[in-house]
């Protein structure tokens, strides 16, 4: 653990930095957000300080697997280490991201049945 407040603030934004997590859209972002202002580093907020920070907030662009695999490539190359291929996900396998782009009148109700 953190032996202050600095330290566990920067292992907050390591532990943030490698967490992945696919399918949702998580806090992660405004989180990181929060950890990245100097007032909270030094423990310097009050109440409105989310308010603050949150008013002209836009979450960050999530890169795609095919822009992930570009860089992976490209840190390899300077590296001097020889490329190799990656497997992409199918169109059946990204499927669901398609859905996520559909606003709720153009989804199927869904009916479950005992409740």
């Amino acid at each position: 653990m953190g032996t202050d407040r600095q330290s566990a603030v920067e292992r907050m934004r390591v532990a943030l930095a490698e967490t992945v997590i696919e399918g949702i859209s998580t806090t992660i972002p405004v989180h990181q957000t929060i950890l990245s202002e100097r007032s909270f580093a030094r423990g310097v907020y009050d109440t409105q300080f989310l308010d603050a920070i949150l008013k002209n907030w836009i979450a960050p662009r999530e890169i795609s697997r095919e822009e992930a695999a570009a860089v992976f490539f490209a840190i390899r190359e300077a590296r001097g280490r020889k490329a190799t291929s990656v497997e992409l996900p199918t169109a059946k396998q990204i499927q669901w991201r398609a859905r996520l782009a559909e606003t709720p009148e153009e989804r199927p109700a869904l009916y479950v049945e005992g409740v």
